[in-house]
This record gives C-alpha cells, sequence and structure tokens, in this order.
C-alpha cells in the first residue's frame, strides 16, 4: 500500500503507521513523498493508520482502496478487471488461512507450460519440495536435505547466478527467491548447486500447478493458487495496457 503525501521541504514533520515503525519516503519526481507500507494478501482487510507527528492522518485498508477504484472506474477496464482480481486472491488466502469459505474461483488453462525439471544433483544434497510465501509480494521457497557426512558449506547455490545462503530450517535447508510482483508470478528461475543447473523453469506458478494436479489437496488452498494466477493474468493485462 503506498500513501502519497505533499509536503513544503522546509516543513518539520514525521510519519509513521499503525505498527509505530517510522516510515521513510520516497521523493517523486512530481514533488510528493511516497511512503510504502507491506500488506500480505490475506491481510487487505485489516485497517492501516497512517500518522504525521504522531497524529492520524488518514486510515485505509487495501480492501476500501479498491473499494474506491471501483467506484470510479468503468467496468472491464483492464484496471478494474485487476482491482477485481486483487480483492479476489485476498479473499482468497484470508480463507485459506483462516479455513473460511470463499467463492470457488474457475481456472479454465494448460498449466502444463509451467512444469519445470529437477536434475541430478551433486552426491549428498537432494531436493525435498518447495513452497510459497505469500506476503506483499511473493516468495519461492526451495527445500533441501544433506547426508549425514555432508556440510551445507560444501554447496554454493545461485539462482539466475546471483548468490544466495541457505537456511537451515527443521533438518532441512531452504532458499528463497523473493520479492516476485504479480506480473512476474509466471517467470522462471534456475536454480545452481556448485555450477550445475539443478531446478529448471521453476515459477511461483509452477507450485500452482502442482497443487491444481493433487487430489488431496485443501480445497481452499487450490482455490488460492486458482486465484493466484488470475490476479497474475489481471496485471498482465493491466501492464500491457
Amino acid at each position: 500500500m503506498n500513501i502519497y503525501v505533499a509536503a513544503d521541504d522546509n516543513y518539520e514533520w514525521t510519519a509513521s503507521f499503525n505498527d509505530n515503525a517510522a516510515a521513510k519516503p520516497e521523493k517523486e519526481k512530481n514533488g510528493l513523498y511516497k511512503f510504502t507500507y507491506q500488506v500480505a494478501a490475506k491481510d487487505m482487510d485489516n485497517e492501516i493508520q497512517f500518522y504525521i507527528n504522531k497524529k492520524v492522518n488518514t486510515a485505509i485498508s487495501v480492501s476500501d482502496y479498491l473499494t474506491e477504484l471501483n467506484n470510479s472506474e468503468s467496468e472491464d477496464t483492464p484496471l478494474a478487471n485487476l482491482a477485481d482480481a486483487m480483492e479476489s486472491y485476498g479473499n482468497a488466502a484470508k480463507s485459506y488461512f483462516s479455513s473460511g469459505t470463499v467463492a470457488e474461483q474457475t481456472v479454465i488453462a494448460d498449466m502444463s507450460v509451467y512444469d519445470f525439471k529437477v536434475d541430478k544433483m551433486s552426491e549428498g544434497i537432494t531436493y525435498y519440495g518447495s513452497s510459497l510465501i505469500l506476503e506483499s509480494e511473493t516468495t519461492i521457497r526451495h527445500y533441501f536435505t544433506l547426508a549425514d557426512d555432508k556440510n551445507i558449506s560444501d554447496f554454493a547455490f545461485t539462482v539466475d547466478g546471483e548468490e544466495v545462503t541457505p537456511v537451515a530450517k527443521q533438518g532441512c535447508y531452504y532458499i528463497d527467491i523473493e520479492n516476485i510482483s504479480a506480473e512476474k508470478l509466471g517467470t522462471a528461475f534456475t536454480v545452481s548447486i556448485n555450477g550445475e543447473d539443478v531446478i529448471t523453469g521453476y515459477s511461483a506458478l509452477s507450485y500452482a500447478m502442482k497443487v491444481l494436479e493433487s487430489e488431496n489437496t485443501n480445497a481452499n488452498l487450490k482455490n488460492l493458487v486458482k486465484a493466484l494466477y488470475i490476479y497474475y493474468h489481471n496485471a498482465l493485462a493491466y501492464n500491457a495496457a
């Protein structure tokens, strides 16, 4: 969520959000100050309070903003469709994390285009699986296990040539591919270990494909990844407009 403020450069003021964290502005070319507050999809209904000099300046949720946008925008425009898709995605995320119910999403598409390949890895390390972290932007998380006689320092990880650091968790190690924006959800990444490509063609929608293929997956999770897919395609259409 971005909030914009017009202020004289000589005026002394401070800004913060409802968690009392100091808000750091970016000055735009038009002279406005932009403040960004990260909101997870499941929290789109949560009110965000923005303070200037410790007084509430505005209070709004992402859902409120989307409602205002829909009221002011003509139907069936790329922006209106994106707002509807974002709202549906937020509702599906909230439903999944709270075990609630929400209208089922429909996806008519060949998800096999998001298939990926896992190649044989160096001796002593094994691909364990992947997940998505759904915050304000999406993170792909890949998990690996090690043989008892191996150390994680024996393996160098890169994603599209950029070095990443594995993190230990519950007997596994994981690497994150972070800050995937809506229009990049179909972008595939290549993971290499010790210079050898081991996971190729994996995008956030590869995870969606695997969820939809499984007969045992929670219905709310299937609905969530369908909403994510629809959100992605509407983001593409908006950016191309």
